[in-house]
């Protein structure tokens, strides 16, 4: 066995506090089998070690077997099987998932396997809808479609020695490094992360009713951070070294004299224009119940996750990306060189007891400390730096003397 007993236990931990947990009204399932949790873990994990024709092995396993899928899932979590199954059992084995690579993906399919007393086994693949999107959602369903990821323990290889953990598409936890990390609430709440981007984009909430002003103000919140939360969702998907930059407009020459500008641009890929476009559609669409304004929409949601993934592959050149909170690109491949930050470092405000993960910045490499440097030297900068091992980390400075973190923006079991 290639992982240790205690990450199992971990697992397992974090599991049944989900499953009890007062607010997330959860299906009251048996706790997995620890023995069958070993099996599930330690073979997909070692599947993820190798390759198969040259490309590492992304793939994704459920553990329920057939009565409980059948019995379970059907009719509640899916409106039909939506499923194939193998005339004849698979050995669960981690070379035959290195045969299988690219049929399971965990967005849209994984395996189905599961363990009698002498042996596991897989006996089928399943399919079901995708997670929403921040953008681009449809916002209904008919019953031929509905299918969701089951409820059921479900291992997803994220990359070399990585892998994501979920039920019913609500991510568990994640194991990286051969630890087990715990999900927590996404770093964009009000209270975390959240009230910086705010402050971006020059909008002011009552922290303590956790309202806006205005619908515009909302609307414009809500906007922003859909097309942040994308871009996070694109750079962790790619799981590519990446350093994004939010400046607050005032301070643009400032952060200008912070770097190497030779990938300095101008112009605009015009996603302020696009997120005001689909704002209006969304709004005829919701206000007349027209159909033609909610397919408008859709387009524009189309060309903007487009201009999105533009801003990402700027951000894959060798350097940092440099937005205006309107998405304009003050530069790419940008080398920063503020001065060493040499006060505080502190992990950021979080909204429910986690084990703080404390980061020795030292050992993060000339990417994250030159984002700590920079946004040490400009107020009110907001950095992401991805790493190619998987965490998304956030960087702002809270005060002249203290920066905070936050050593994950990936996708969480939590909403804002």
């Amino acid at each position: 066995m290639l992982l240790n007993n205690q990450l199992i236990i971990d697992v397992l931990a974090a599991w049944s506090d989900d499953q009890s947990h007062p607010y997330r009204d959860r299906s009251k399932k048996p706790i997995p089998n620890e023995q069958d949790l070993a099996v599930l873990l330690d073979v997909v994990f070692t599947a993820s070690l190798l390759c198969e024709e040259g490309k590492s092995v992304l793939t994704s396993v459920t553990w329920v077997s057939r009565d409980d899928f059948e019995k379970h899932e059907i009719g509640r979590m899916r409106e039909s099987r939506l499923a194939l199954e193998f005339d004849v059992p698979i050995d669960f084995e981690a070379h035959n998932l290195a045969k299988l690579n690219g049929i399971a993906n965990g967005r849209s399919s994984t395996f189905l396997a599961c363990r009698t007393e002498s042996s596991a086994y897989i006996w089928g693949v399943c399919y079901f809808m995708g997670r929403p999107e921040p953008i681009g959602e449809i916002p209904a369903m008919t019953m031929e479609v509905r299918h969701f990821s089951p409820d059921y323990p479900t291992v997803t290889v994220t990359g070399v020695g990585s892998m994501q953990i979920t039920r019913a598409g609500s991510v568990i936890g994640r194991v990286e490094g051969g630890k087990f990390l715990r999900a927590q609430a996404t770093v964009f709440n009000s209270h975390m992360l959240g009230q910086y981007l705010y402050r971006l984009i020059d909008i002011e909430i009552d922290f303590n009713n956790q309202s806006f002003k205005s619908s515009e103000d909302a609307d414009a919140a809500t906007s922003f951070f859909n097309c942040v939360e994308f871009i996070i969702e694109v750079l962790s998907q790619r799981r590519t070294g990446a350093t994004v930059i939010f400046v607050p407009p005032r301070l643009r020459g400032n952060a200008l004299a912070e770097m190497d500008t030779a990938w300095k641009v101008h112009g605009s890929l015009e996603i302020d224009l696009l997120q005001r476009t689909r704002l209006k559609y969304q709004k005829q669409a919701q206000e007349s119940k027209d159909f033609i304004g909610f397919f408008l929409r859709l387009k524009v949601d189309q060309a903007l996750r487009q201009r999105l993934r533009s801003i990402v592959d700027l951000a894959g050149v060798d350097g940092a990306v440099l937005l205006t909170p309107s998405f304009d690109v003050i530069g790419f491949g940008m080398k920063l060189k503020s001065l060493k930050w040499v006060k505080d470092i502190q992990h950021g405000p979080v909204i429910q007891p986690i084990e703080m993960q404390q980061l020795d910045f030292s050992r993060l490499g000339t990417r994250h400390n030159s984002a700590l440097n920079f946004v040490g030297s400009i107020e009110g900068a907001v950095a992401f730096v991805a790493s190619s091992d998987g965490p998304i980390r956030a960087l702002v400075r809270s005060t002249a003397e203290k920066i905070w973190y936050w050593p994950d923006c990936r996708v969480s079991m939590f909403a804002k």
